[in-house]
């Protein structure tokens, strides 16, 4: 990007600038469920000296990785201010985020208003996995500046397949917001939700994927995909915006129990033809009043065919309980995993996939042995 000749002096020159006074405060890093560290800031400024800025803000920075001083990201961020009232009192507090890998990083940054006063400070910061989370650095990418407007179902990069017994899955994955009384869908839902998606697309061990997006709310299917070699994130995306809770079918109106019937047929069409190596849900806690009944469930048992239950739960006290797809998951033989920190997806998913290749090795050394006899 092309600077200023007065922005690139305040920020080579690296030192506090006040005459625009205002204060940032820049947040530690926070690992998120897509295993990058979201970098956030706070900046404090009086009303009145919004007043006198004049209508826009212009917030421009540079991150500079420790072990790459010759490749500097510069980000901007253009801040529209409202008509203020002359007498207005207190103070605003406005906010930004760009995305990092692990390590040591320089932040120069400045604020400036349409009248060239400057606010301006720099800091360092460091992301870092915690000691008791090193297992999991092996996912965490290094040396990484970003901004943080990558769509949460962006494509991802193709894993390099293991030919040796790749496994087949099928995700159920339910879109749901995480606040019960909640009508729509948040970033932080949907966040949540592709970031677990994202890490099963990401395992080489897996070689067939089948996705049901869904929504046990609206009693929707919205996206289907069979038999793939990947997950197509994109795809799934655009079919998302088509989500619409409160659009229910008519028929489904009628049902007695219609969302406990549209889990219980969901998870038999999973099962229906090839049954998978894994079942996988997806899904935010999800109370129903009724169970699937103990005959459908009986009817879905398949010997040595694990299922699984990715709860993403960031709140895990605010319901406490076991919800309707725990119990279903529960009485099928399965496991259930509570995913409210980015350590609980890395630990249940290495589960997964371990019990899931044991599966597998047990069916395939059964179908020699079937074959041999005969």
């Amino acid at each position: 990007m092309r600077l200023l000749p007065s922005d690139s002096a305040v920020l080579d020159l690296g030192e506090p600038r006040s005459d625009l006074p205002c204060a940032v405060r820049p947040v530690k890093p926070e690992l998120g469920f897509d295993f990058k560290f979201r970098s956030t800031y706070q900046v404090n400024i009086a009303m009145t000296d919004l007043i006198d800025a004049g209508d826009l803000l212009t917030i421009l920075f540079r991150v500079v990785s420790e072990d790459r001083h010759d490749a500097p990201v510069y980000f901007v961020q253009r801040i529209p201010i409202p008509v203020l009232e002359d007498d207005i009192k207190g103070r605003a507090e406005l906010m930004g985020a760009f995305v990092l890998g692990e390590g040591k990083y320089h932040v120069d940054w400045l604020m400036r208003d349409i009248r060239e006063r400057f606010c301006a400070n720099s800091w360092d910061v460091e992301a870092r996995v915690d000691a008791k989370d090193a297992p999991m650095s092996r996912e965490v990418a290094t040396g990484l500046i970003q901004p943080v407007g990558e769509p949460f179902l962006a494509a991802e990069t193709r894993a390099d397949r293991d030919q040796h017994g790749p496994l087949k899955v099928t995700i159920i994955v339910n879109f749901a917001p995480q606040d019960l009384q909640s009508a729509t869908l948040s970033d932080t839902d949907i966040r949540g939700l592709a970031a677990i998606l994202r890490k099963i697309a990401r395992d080489p061990r897996i070689g067939s994927y089948s996705v049901v997006a869904c929504s046990i709310k609206a009693q929707q299917v919205i996206y289907r995909q069979n038999n793939a070699d990947q997950i197509d994130l994109p795809a799934l995306g655009e079919a998302l915006k088509s989500l619409n809770f409160a659009r229910v079918d008519v028929k489904q109106l009628s049902m007695k129990n219609g969302e406990t019937e549209f889990l219980a047929n969901l998870t038999m069409d999973a099962f229906k033809n090839s049954p998978p190596d894994g079942l996988i849900f997806v899904s935010p806690k999800y109370p129903l009043d009724v169970d699937v009944t103990r005959e459908t469930i009986d009817g879905l048992r398949y010997p040595d065919r694990p299922v699984f239950y990715l709860n993403y739960n960031l709140e895990p006290t605010v319901f406490p309980w076991r919800d309707a797809i725990g119990r279903l998951v529960k009485r099928l033989g399965g496991f259930e995993y509570k995913i409210s920190r980015p350590r609980d997806l890395f630990n249940a998913w290495s589960e997964i996939v371990a019990r899931m290749l044991a599966s597998h090795s047990r069916q395939a050394a059964a179908g020699g042995l079937d074959s041999a006899l005969r």
